[in-house]
């Protein structure tokens, strides 16, 4: 089964998961980049939570640009999609336990990312419930798991191309390789002639008789 000839729709499959990994990592960068800036400004320290996931949207946009087309070779890298899944699956988690099910009627929200997502810091008091900021909040966390989704696809995705096209390729090319392989050592033995086939038993030394 020759990958070149059956695997059209894993190449498609592949391209449509890149992108949507695309969309998610820049909508994530976009909005936690925004808003470190935005934290600085009001001379505040950010969050280390919220700079993991900013590295790993960076890392992720990166990586999928770079795989966004369909060569042979990405499907050997799933353990890195499989890698990035599970860090994305933190960085969800991380995020998400900063307000858990209050969300925007959390703590957190009213006292840190609120104020400073407005521009005034927690030095001068926290926002209101579900006040500015609360839909870039919901949209981070939506698509750093919607991300962590798209992940785990193209791991499975790569798993398979390798397992059924990529491995079994290279076994099918190994056993056509070898009866060439063997013919060609066949053909290359020495062939005696008939005169030297005549003369073999005559030349054999006689064992002298008592």
């Amino acid at each position: 089964m020759a990958y070149s000839e059956e695997s059209y729709g894993h190449k498609v499959a592949s391209a449509i998961l890149r992108f949507f990994q695309i969309v998610c990592a820049s909508i994530v960068l976009g909005i936690l980049g925004e808003f470190t800036a935005r934290t600085r400004s009001n001379d505040e320290s950010v969050d280390n939570r919220i700079v993991y996931t900013l590295s790993l949207s960076a890392i992720c946009l990166v990586y999928s640009l770079a795989c966004i087309i369909p060569f042979k070779l990405q499907y050997w890298a799933w353990p890195m999609d499989f890698a990035l899944f599970i860090m994305w699956l933190t960085a969800f988690c991380l995020l998400e336990t900063r307000t858990g099910i209050h969300t925007c009627e959390s703590q957190y929200f009213r006292s840190y990312w609120g104020p400073n997502w407005v521009g005034w810091g927690r030095r001068f008091g926290v926002v209101r419930v579900n006040g500015p900021g609360c839909g870039p909040w919901r949209t981070a966390l939506a698509f750093a798991f919607i991300a962590c989704i798209f992940h785990a696809a193209s791991s499975v995705l790569g798993i398979y191309v390798w397992r059924t096209y990529l491995t079994k390729g290279s076994r099918n090319r190994n056993q056509e390789r070898a009866p060439a392989v063997a013919k060609n050592s066949t053909s290359s033995e020495p062939r005696m002639s008939e005169a030297q086939m005549s003369e073999a038993p005559m030349n054999e030394p006689r064992m002298s008789e008592p």
